[in-house]
Formats: C-alpha cells, sequence, structure tokens
C-alpha cells in the first residue's frame, strides 16, 4: 500500500477523476467533524462499539464498482486506512493507497491530526477549514 502526503493523494486525485476517495472515519466524523469534497464514507469501525465493520470490504467494491479502480483511503490518524487498505489488499485483490501526513511510529493522534490538517489545507482547496480539522 502506497502512503501518500495530503498534497500528493489531492494531485493523484485531480490527475485521475476516476479515483475513488473513501473515508474510513465513522459516520458520526465524517458529518459531524466534516469530510473532503466527494469523499464517500465506509466506516472501517462502527458506533457505538468500534468494532471492524465486516462489510467494509464488500462496500468498498460496490462503491468503487470494479476491482481495478483507484482508491485512496483517509482516516484521522491514518490507523484505520492502513488497517483497512490491508485488508482490501488481501480480500479484494486490489491496490490501494491511504493519505497521511507523518508515520504513525513517530507521531501522536493530536501531532497527526495537526499535520494532516496543515497539509490538506493546501492539498483540498475548497474545502471548509471545519472540515479539515480532523
Amino acid at each position: 500500500m502506497e502512503h501518500l502526503h495530503p498534497q500528493k493523494a489531492y494531485e493523484d486525485l485531480r490527475a485521475n477523476p476516476n479515483a475513488l476517495l473513501i473515508d474510513c472515519r465513522t459516520e458520526s466524523e465524517f458529518y459531524y467533524v466534516g469530510h473532503p469534497v466527494e469523499a464517500v464514507n465506509i466506516e472501517w469501525n462502527t458506533e457505538p462499539d468500534f468494532v471492524v465493520n465486516p462489510h467494509f470490504c464488500d462496500e468498498a467494491l460496490r462503491m468503487a464498482g470494479r476491482k481495478d479502480r483507484p482508491l485512496v483511503l483517509i482516516c484521522r490518524s491514518g490507523k484505520r486506512s492502513v488497517e483497512a487498505g490491508l485488508e482490501l489488499e488481501k480480500t479484494v485483490l486490489r491496490t490501494c493507497a491511504m493519505c497521511s501526513t507523518a508515520s504513525r511510529a513517530s507521531s501522536t493522534p493530536s501531532t497527526t491530526a495537526a499535520r494532516w490538517a496543515a497539509g490538506a489545507k493546501k492539498a483540498f482547496p475548497g474545502a471548509s477549514s471545519e472540515s479539515l480539522s480532523l
């Protein structure tokens, strides 16, 4: 799985309008915190117990429409999008990318969120500040 900086993810999505941007956060985060324009929400962990969504891969394949469609996954810290991407690659036999601003090993959730917000404001123009403060 390829790990992309927000600017690179934005450029890749602009260069390939067929690519699908999947936000792996919960539905509450997606709607109440905000999301990039044209992102679709497929929860990796479902509320209220935050268990792994057993239908994630099926839902992603249904939204993608075919197995060879490029996917970019995002979440708040990178943890869910990495887990979801690995499961997609294992189960659906596709390659995908996840958008991250820092490696998970060297960052806390708050610094990762701050880096994402700073990079995403440049990378996803037109999105509100609230939708990028993940």
